[in-house]
């Protein structure tokens, strides 16, 4: 028998965004994201600790908390409506289930081709984010240094009586 794909399973199998892969492309992207990832990964090993650290203490409050009878102190009207609610978010859960999948797929499709657009449109205008980041960073460099040096032209050729 075949196995039959939910309807959750199928949307997030579509969803494989095509900007990521675009802007990866760009050498400036691929340069950052590997060096916030060279740069993060000695913390790792400490969320990885606090996360072992914290499950079983928030475990053992849960455990506490439903050992404790908390279900059992509540009054019958109160328990009643918490049930009664409790079946109607069921219900609208299960109808969410079928058709929100389906149409995050579509809006997600729609933003990724409006993002991948953007990008397009941001690299024909910028052609130098296709350079790689040193050479990218030399020519940044060198146009603040010939601003600066021209803004510093521009002020000296006042007298001091022009500017005071």
């Amino acid at each position: 028998m075949a196995a039959v794909a939910t309807p959750i399973e199928t949307a997030t199998a579509f969803m494989q965004p095509k900007i990521v892969s675009k802007a990866f492309m760009l050498p400036l992207v691929t340069d950052a994201y590997n060096k916030v990832a060279e740069l993060s990964s000695p913390l790792q090993t400490y969320v990885d600790t606090t996360v072992a650290s914290l499950s079983p203490i928030l475990d053992s409050g849960y455990t506490t908390v439903k050992a404790a009878g908390v279900e059992e102190r509540i009054p019958t009207v109160v328990y009643t409506k918490l049930m009664e609610a409790k079946e109607q978010v069921i219900f609208l859960l299960d109808a969410c289930y079928v058709l929100l999948p389906l149409q995050v797929v579509v809006a997600v499709g729609q933003v990724d081709t409006s993002l991948c657009a953007g990008l397009d449109t941001l690299v024909t205008k910028l052609p130098a984010l296709k350079d790689t980041t040193p050479a990218l960073y030399a020519t940044t460099k060198e146009a603040a240094v010939t601003y600066a040096t021209q803004f510093s032209a521009y002020v000296a050729s006042f007298t001091l009586a022009q500017v005071v």
